[in-house]
């Protein structure tokens, strides 16, 4: 992507003050090159498992939630499954496939971590590019923009189990496709550090107290962050594959210029 992308300092973003889910924003107010993204239609977060009475309803009157993207395996909406909200259309669309070879939940990043050696970064960066690469991406993702812009009365929430990776790479697209400059796009994906900070320091002061051995706790550091290579690796990908991001779009994901054109008119005002 290149560029002196703004610093996470300087970028707060539009979080939702919710007790029971983590690095939920709003892409409301967010300023493109072809106008400003509409408040209270695309959200973006972790998992909904555990959401309490207080955030359902904020969700549902003041969002006016619609529909739920969720991006996780089979397993991880198994384990922790989306609550039935009334009114409400659940998704499920797996981004990366039970058969993948790599996970982007971050408690299966540890464990694979664990039982190979792999280097963390390299992980991530694998799933990075997988994400670019793999036909089961394209596909989920193709489905993600669909369900986009068929939603054209309340708001979408899309999620994964953290909301940083397989949720801040489609964050990316949304982004990209709204036609967001890459600082922007880039600012975004890092606010999940900002955003996890206090769950993060939780996850990591756990396993000093259980006297993890300090690799575990470096490598859980690593699995539970986002930085920027792992968006850059995916840009780089779509640049060697594509040949750019907007042939990306177009050519995996089936965002024809129609298409790209009726989620602008959907999502954008100030055109």
């Amino acid at each position: 992507m290149g560029g002196n992308y703004m610093k996470e300092k300087e970028f707060k973003g539009h979080p939702l003050k919710l007790k029971s889910l983590v690095n939920v924003r709003d892409y409301g107010g967010y300023q493109t090159k072809s106008g400003t993204i509409l408040p209270k239609k695309v959200l973006r977060g972790a998992e909904l498992y555990g959401l309490d009475s207080g955030d359902q309803d904020i969700l549902m009157k003041e969002y006016q939630l619609k529909q739920v993207i969720d991006f996780r395996t089979t397993v991880e909406d198994q384990a922790r499954p989306d609550p039935k909200l009334p009114n409400v259309q659940n998704h499920f669309i797996n981004i990366l496939g039970d058969d993948s070879p790599v996970s982007a939940d971050p408690a299966e990043i540890m464990k694979e971590m664990s039982q190979t050696g792999a280097e963390p970064e390299s992980y991530l960066l694998e799933i990075y590019r997988d994400f670019v690469t793999s036909s089961h991406a394209h596909q989920g993702y193709q489905q993600f923009f669909n369900l986009l812009l068929q939603e054209k009365k309340g708001a979408t929430y899309f999620h994964c189990t953290a909301g940083k990776d397989r949720t801040g790479f489609g964050g990316a697209l949304f982004l990209s496709a709204l036609d967001a400059d890459n600082d922007l796009i880039m600012a975004d994906f890092l606010l999940s550090n900002t955003y996890r900070k206090a769950y993060n320091q939780q996850v990591l002061a756990q396993l000093k107290s259980a006297n993890a051995p300090i690799q575990q706790i470096n490598m859980a550091k690593v699995a539970l962050e986002v930085r920027p290579e792992y968006l850059e690796a995916s840009y780089q990908t779509m640049l060697k594959e594509f040949g750019s991001a907007d042939n990306y779009l177009k050519e995996a994901l089936d965002l024809t210029d129609d298409k790209r054109e009726l989620l602008k008119e959907l999502y954008l005002t100030n055109r």
